[in-house]
């Protein structure tokens, strides 16, 4: 009984072992083709826009926000406290921006720093798909513990720009995001935690983050709902007279 309950452990010993060993040698295209599929990357390549409801928590207020999106590389966002817009708008090209909580209600040009980090964003695929093409290389630097989960760590770098991706090891989901990047001559760093995925037309999002940058300062975005390719004009990420004459009303 000793010799058959001793050769049951050495086994499981074994397929721990092996288990372990076969996460830790994942190569980065493996990691990134399942995170693909699992993220439904594919499903992705046919949608023209996003339309995102929800609403931003900071400093104790909450603010009403929506998102849209649409390819290529364009993006409005509003956001509404208390009858004040502020809103974000870029046309794949120039950015503006209007907010009346810094005294003004005329919009203002984004200069090329702004506009850098916005184009980050609008990539409906994501940075890590094709992040060749973004101006990234990519380095699989092993797994790393997230908060008692482990993740496979991905580091994207660009000049001046650094983000790591932590993918669960389990469903290759990336649950953290952590940024490093030099803005106006300072050094700028950002953590974000990504949860409560939710699945549209096999399209994994989530739909809630939570950043801390390194001044201090948490902001939680909750999403309410998603549409996708709803129809909209690309006049919307633009700049419009009436744009301002809205902020007066």
């Amino acid at each position: 009984m000793k010799t058959r309950a001793l050769h049951l452990f050495l086994g499981l010993l074994l397929f721990v072992s092996l288990g372990a060993s076969a996460q830790e040698e994942m190569t980065l295209d493996q990691i990134l083709n399942n995170y693909y599929k699992i993220a439904g990357v594919s499903k992705m390549k046919n949608v023209q826009t996003i339309v995102t409801y929800g609403h931003v928590e900071m400093s104790s207020n909450n603010l009403s926000r929506i998102t849209y999106l649409k390819r290529p590389n364009k993006i409005r966002s509003e956001m509404n406290f208390h009858g004040s817009k502020l809103i974000t708008l870029f046309d794949g090209q120039k950015g503006w921006i209007i907010n009346p909580f810094a005294g003004s209600t005329e919009p203002q040009p984004m200069d090329s720093i702004a506009v850098a980090s916005l184009k980050d964003q609008v990539s409906f695929e994501g940075l890590l798909y094709d992040y060749k093409d973004k101006g990234y290389t990519a380095a699989y630097e092993g797994i790393e513990d997230v908060d008692g989960t482990d993740t496979y760590c991905i580091h994207l770098h660009k000049k001046d720009k650094d983000i790591w991706f932590y993918l669960d090891t389990e469903t290759f989901i990336p649950i953290k995001e952590k940024s490093q990047t030099v803005f106006r001559g300072r050094n700028v760093s950002q953590e974000t935690y990504l949860s409560n995925y939710q699945q549209i037309d096999s399209i994994a999002f989530p739909f809630l983050t939570i950043s801390q940058a390194n001044n201090g300062r948490k902001i939680q975005i909750i999403t309410d709902s998603i549409k996708l390719n709803v129809p909209l004009s690309d006049t919307l990420f633009t700049v419009k007279p009436k744009e301002t004459e809205n902020q007066q009303k």
